[in-house]
């Protein structure tokens, strides 16, 4: 199938993806002139033996032309491109459709979340000398934490187990200590 630009870019939003080395997200609105335009797609303008100038990164905004009978209608349509590395030179994102172009900057210190790592440690206990139950008492045992960004992955880690036994009241059971950053 043809490709075309779409008619009007809008919008450029711009991701910082958890991933090492972090990796940068570019999703573009826009509107097409018809209905039925499908796979919007951010088409770069640079490659190796093209490479961007000044920090300034270029895409088409292209999307599967439509065939048959469609409304003559602006219709929204979005597309994502990923960049695998986020370049050191990158200072702004330019879209380009048939009528205009929308540009985003991009500025490291502010678009790259700083994470605080903390360490909350809490330990939880089972009377049934069951694991399961002794960790999901830990977890519930956590202190409250506020994630720095919406997607943010807790890792929890085990640092001891054991149990304790007798007493004069006979004590038995089971604990699970965790860390969690």
């Amino acid at each position: 199938m043809a490709t075309g630009k779409i008619y009007k870019s809008e919008e450029i939003k711009l991701d910082i993806l958890k991933s090492n080395p972090p990796k940068l997200s570019i999703t573009s609105k826009g509107k097409t002139r018809t209905t039925g335009w499908r796979d919007g797609q951010l088409m770069p303008r640079f490659n190796l033996s093209h490479p961007a100038l000044n920090g300034v990164y270029e895409f088409d905004f292209i999307a599967q032309i439509p065939t048959g009978i469609t409304l003559q209608i602006l219709t929204p349509i979005s597309a994502n491109y990923t960049l695998s590395k986020i370049p050191s030179d990158l200072k702004k994102i330019i879209v380009y459709a048939e009528i205009n172009k929308t540009e985003q900057s991009y500025t490291p210190s502010t678009s790259v979340p700083q994470i605080q790592p903390s360490i909350r440690i809490a330990t939880g206990y089972s009377e049934n000398m069951n694991f399961d139950e002794a960790f999901s008492n830990a977890i519930d045992n956590l202190p409250p934490s506020t994630p720095p960004y919406p997607d943010y992955l807790e890792s929890i880690r085990v640092i001891d187990t054991g149990a304790l036994f007798g007493g004069i009241a006979g004590i038995s059971k089971m604990y699970v200590t965790i860390e969690s950053n």
